[in-house]
């Protein structure tokens, strides 16, 4: 039950929707992934029932925006660092 009555609607099912994020979350290492998933799923639980469905919508994209761009920068970054690997690689042995 929801410790909030006012936000019943964060436990429709008889789940709370923040035991499912903790659920969820937790074996994420990167806390931004964690941040964004939370909000993801915080939003879809809720959509249909707040009132707010295309609002709710709205907002769990600008965050799997954000995770997805996340991913990208952390690719680029690997990609970076091991390009400057190969290169001082390719230095030493010359």
């Amino acid at each position: 039950m929801s410790t909030d009555p006012k936000s019943s609607y964060y436990d429709v099912g008889g789940y709370e929707t923040i035991d499912i994020i903790k659920a969820k979350i937790s074996g994420l290492t990167d806390p931004f992934d964690a941040y964004c998933l939370g909000n993801i799923l915080k939003y879809a639980c809720r959509a249909p029932y707040k009132g707010t469905m295309s609002r709710d919508i709205e907002k769990i994209h600008v965050y799997s925006t954000m995770m997805m761009r996340g991913d990208e920068e952390k690719k680029e970054n690997q990609q970076t660092y091991w390009n400057k690997r190969l290169t001082e690689l390719n230095k030493s042995l010359e």
